[in-house]
């Protein structure tokens, strides 16, 4: 094989870097529509998600990411190997890898750094084709280099990608939230709705908070799974930008104040979002209130 046609660490690279691009935009375009939603909803009027909510975005940037580690899924090649004529092959048959020993190589991409490191001194094999008895060749004519897809294979592998990040991403979710004392939103009945005492609210603070609120959307509702108290969901459009003020502790004290005067505080659990759409600036934060875990 002449020099021209060799497998330099520079075509590895580029192929690399190449794939990154890609499967990078891909991503972007999967999960986009779920990332923009979760965006407008933080200045829109929409109830918080209960707890045990479908999350789209996670669930959506989970499948984009198992296309990422099974980029070289179909016939041994991602999208960038197709383009400079490179492949996976299988250490030991010399055939092209299988759609599960690709998706294995790949599960190192999380170390790239290293992996770059690697192939600046071993072009054809990096720790994740050691790992999964695979190698990375030029395209031959001796070899069959389009062998027949074996879908099952590929859907195990992607099922298998989904899997390992969607449960890594909660686990990762638990961890970050351990001792944490935030609020979840509880389990809600969305039926039990309570429109009268929703709007009494709403007047209440339109009355009483006027100096520091806009507007006010209240959502009352009357049954939570496995609790006694009432769920208040709260949208509040601050007149002014109060978030970063020193004083917005006191003024979230006072508009919670005002909504005792309706229903104790020992009756209902609450979060609400307080949001500045300014001409410049677009604000929020989430304060939440629950009476038993205040000591």
């Amino acid at each position: 094989m002449t020099e021209k046609n060799e497998l330099t660490a520079g075509k590895r690279i580029g192929a690399m870097l190449l794939d990154h691009i890609v499967m990078t935009f891909v991503i972007m375009i999967i999960a986009m529509p779920a990332i923009i939603s979760k965006f407008d909803n933080t200045f829109g009027d929409e109830p918080i998600a209960p707890k045990g909510a479908i999350d789209w975005s996670l669930i959506l940037m989970c499948f984009g990411m198992a296309l990422y580690f099974n980029k070289d899924m179909i016939q041994g090649k991602s999208i960038a190997k197709r383009a400079l004529k490179q492949e996976v092959v299988d250490i030991k048959t010399g055939k092209v890898a299988s759609a599960l020993k690709c998706f294995i190589r790949n599960l190192t991409i999380a170390i790239w750094p290293i992996e770059v490191i690697v192939v600046l001194i071993s072009p054809a094999r990096r720790i994740g084709d050691f790992i999964a008895g695979t190698r990375v060749e030029l395209m031959t004519d001796e070899r069959n280099s389009k062998p027949k897809v074996d879908f099952k294979n590929v859907a195990i592998s992607l099922f298998l990608g989904f899997i390992i990040l969607f449960a890594g991403s909660l686990l990762l979710k638990d961890k970050l939230s351990f001792g944490n004392s935030a609020f979840d939103s509880p389990a809600y009945v969305p039926s039990s709705y309570n429109k009268d005492l929703s709007l009494q609210l709403e007047n209440q603070l339109n009355k009483t908070q006027d100096k520091y609120l806009m507007h006010s959307d209240i959502k009352v509702y009357d049954q939570i799974t496995n609790d006694s108290l009432k769920y208040v969901d709260a949208s509040f459009d601050l007149k002014e930008d109060y978030i970063d003020d020193s004083s917005f502790e006191n003024i979230k004290a006072e508009i919670f104040k005002s909504m005792y005067e309706i229903i104790p505080k020992d009756k209902f659990i609450l979060k609400g979002k307080f949001i500045y759409d300014g001409e410049k600036t677009k604000k929020s934060t989430v304060r939440t209130y629950d009476w038993r875990k205040i000591k």
